[in-house]
């Protein structure tokens, strides 16, 4: 099991790059 400091990290990670597309597309739309 991975430490929580860097599950929490991947998480933010992963929730923060969902945002930067979600933007992204709507940008473009």
């Amino acid at each position: 099991v991975p430490e929580p400091a860097t599950l929490a990290l991947t998480s933010v990670a992963l929730i923060g790059v969902a945002g930067l597309r979600r933007r992204r597309a709507k940008l473009a739309a």
